[in-house]
């Protein structure tokens, strides 16, 4: 048989055993390849060689630059593979392995499935013939491939609530919506955005010997440039049409398995092929991380979309000379600019209504706007008010506001507000309060103190004669300048009167009164509304009996709908403190817990108060419920069951055992810090 493609520089050795050959021959080829030039093809004429025994040449290293013709029956191709088809065939080879290596993990996952469900059949057999037969067939020995580098014992889904043995399929890490939103930029673009890094180098020869001779232990990193998440191009030989529609959205369905191990093994295949992966903080099934995905990437290109026509329409309507409003915040409040009136802000608030505001005042319309940071409407502002926008850095607005707020103000040089004389005035006044000191502030009505925070001071003649204050746990736009009047130190004896005050409002304004209803009269924690210390603080809870009230012609059904709203949020304000986490970053931080209220209230079916409900649960500190209900309710079904199949009754029996479970007596309370 002949031979089509030969590197002549592999004669020698390759032809030693061939007796037909002169070695005449031989050396005049050699001689012939020498002379040419290194990028010149050589021509072989096939008669001049002939193969007596059976040689492989699949594996041997040809030349590029080599040609063989011949003549005969056996058909000569006339130019070896070109080299983009051989890194095309290369690249193939990559993504088949990629897809073969997550098939061996689902059919590890689905062999463990599948002699667990033939357990109690293969017990009566004398000899188990059929989980070595399952183990042949689906399972895999293999490091960082087999079930130990597959399968997560105590991790679930994080949309569906499954575990990898439950739906069948091994978790995955996804990403969350904030690292989705940062890094699909990247993807969409081709873009490579984490990196493997082997931090295994430092490690001692007894670490070492623990791994059990793993010398690698990688990890995938991310680059920032100034907080900027920093990215590079993709390898040219992975920067074609194909690659691109294999990788599928430029690599953000590349998830690496969640467990350890498995994840170990895929990062070094990845930094070992090159191909792009992508991390995330979550873990989910690799179906349930592709809907995610998709639904993240819809979500991406109608917001898109919206914002491009929005962009169009007020561009358009500004050049036709029609009025249309410059967005709205997250309260629903609408911005407007008329062209009457330029320098002029007009704010329409989100009532039935329909107040309107106007503000002509760059001082004014600043000081909105800072209120405003953080919000969308931020920036459009920004650009319809240049005036305003000036006054923005270094916070110059704030002498503007408080000259203006206190231009008719005009104290006596000898006597105080109180009639007291300067010099008495001097022994009795304290050190003014200094920016970020912690104050208690007077309430216009002065039957209320409120904690707040001192923003700046405002000095007339060197004397303080205002504080601009934050109050705690509410919003920056009821940021507000104060007269020093009005402004204590926080004491124990002025916090003692906080609380005194707080008390006799919360007895006036009493909204606790609880429905007569038997299933909210029955629950424990009616007693505890009122009781001190509960984790809303100084908060005044909801008016039970509006929730719980529904109108003439109303169903039985949404009367208990009603009912049950009621009981939610009963709950919740006689939650003791140190049940939840209400700091800056707890499950329940004061602006959580106000949307959890708000929901609770607007909720229009037993499907998102089934949601409210388990988030609650979850939100408690597992020493606030007791053990035993505890066990009642990991028995009722799983999450997200629960809350697709909700109904009247299967709430008010979680409502009901949760009541039952909570310790609404136990109360830890954190130490006061001292005064420095």
């Amino acid at each position: 048989k002949k031979v089509d493609i030969v590197d002549v520089l592999q004669l020698p050795p390759l032809l030693r055993e061939f007796d037909e050959v002169e070695k005449a021959d031989l050396k005049r080829i050699e001689k012939c390849v020498k002379e040419e030039n290194g990028d010149a093809a050589v021509v072989v004429e096939a008669n001049t060689i002939e193969v007596v025994a059976d040689v492989k040449v699949e594996n041997m290293d040809v030349p590029k630059d080599v040609i063989v013709s011949g003549s005969g029956d056996t058909p000569m191709p006339d130019a070896i593979m070109s080299e983009e088809m051989a890194l095309k065939q290369a690249r193939a080879a990559i993504l088949d392995e990629r897809d073969k290596r997550q098939k061996i993990r689902e059919e590890s996952i689905a062999a463990f499935i599948l002699k667990n469900q033939l357990r109690s059949t293969v017990a009566s057999f004398e000899e188990d013939l059929v989980s070595q037969s399952v183990d042949n067939c689906l399972g895999s020995v293999e490091r960082g491939l087999n079930l130990a580098s597959s399968r997560c014992r105590t991790t679930s889904c994080y949309f569906c609530g499954l575990s990898d043995n439950g739906l069948g399929s091994p978790l995955v890490r996804t990403p969350t919506k904030e690292e989705w939103d940062e890094l699909m930029p990247h993807f969409g673009r081709q873009r490579r955005v984490h990196l493997v890094a082997d931090v295994g180098f430092h490690r001692s020869e007894e670490e070492l010997l623990a791994k059990k001779g793993k010398k690698r232990d990688l990890v995938a990193v991310k680059v920032r440039l100034e907080g900027e998440l920093f990215s590079c191009a993709l390898d040219e030989d992975y920067d074609d049409i194909e690659l691109a529609k294999a990788m599928r959205d430029g690599g953000m369905l590349e998830f690496l398995p969640r467990n350890p191990d498995g994840c170990q093994n895929e990062l070094e295949f990845r930094a070992r092929t090159g191909l792009p992966f992508l991390m995330g903080s979550l873990s989910a099934h690799e179906c349930c991380a592709i809907s995610a995905h998709n639904a993240q990437k819809e979500r991406a290109i109608q917001q898109y979309k919206e914002d491009k026509s929005s962009a169009f329409e007020f561009s358009s309507g500004m050049t036709c000379g029609r009025t249309l409003s410059l967005g709205r915040d997250t309260s629903g409040r609408s911005y407007w600019k008329f062209n009457s009136n330029d320098k002029e802000l007009f704010v329409c608030e989100n009532r039935a209504d329909k107040v309107w505001r106007c503000y002509n005042d760059p001082g004014v319309i600043a000081s909105i706007i800072h209120s405003l940071n953080g919000d969308p409407i931020v920036s459009s502002l920004k650009i319809a008010y240049e005036d305003a926008a000036k006054l923005l850095p270094l916070n110059r607005w704030r002498s503007s506001v408080l000259k203006k707020q206190f231009e008719n103000v005009r104290l006596d040089p000898n006597v105080s507000n109180k009639g007291k004389a300067k010099d008495e005035e001097e022994e009795e006044e304290d050190y003014p309060f200094e920016v970020g000191e912690a104050v208690l502030v007077e309430s216009p009505c002065s039957q209320m103190l409120w904690d707040a925070n001192v923003l700046a001071v405002s000095q007339v003649n060197g004397k303080v004669n205002g504080y601009r204050v934050h109050y705690k746990g509410w919003s920056t736009r009821f940021d507000e300048w104060v007269e020093n009047a009005r402004v204590v130190e926080p004491n124990e004896n002025n916090v003692q009167v906080q609380d005194e005050m707080t008390e006799d409002q919360q007895k006036k304004k009493s909204l606790m009164e609880i429905p007569k209803c038997k299933f909210l009269q029955k629950l424990s924690a009616k007693a505890f509304i009122e009781a001190p210390n509960r984790a809303r603080g100084n908060l005044c809870p909801p008016n039970f009996v509006e929730v719980a009230t529904v109108t003439l012609g109303s169903s039985s059904g949404e009367e208990t709908f009603q009912r049950l709203k009621a009981a939610m949020l009963m709950m919740e304000a006689a939650l003791p403190a140190g049940s939840v986490d209400t700091g800056p970053r707890g499950d329940w931080r004061p602006e959580y817990s106000a949307a959890w209220r708000k929901t609770v209230i607007e909720a229009s079916g037993p499907y998102t108060l089934m949601a409210c409900a388990y988030y609650l649960e979850e939100s408690i500190i597992p020493e606030w419920i007791d053990q035993h209900i505890t066990h009642v309710l990991s028995s009722l079904p799983q999450r997200w069951k629960a809350i697709r199949e909700a109904s009247h009754a299967s709430l008010a029996l979680r409502i009901s055992m949760l009541d039952m479970g909570l310790d609404y007596e136990t109360v830890e309370l954190k130490k006061p810090k001292s005064r420095r």
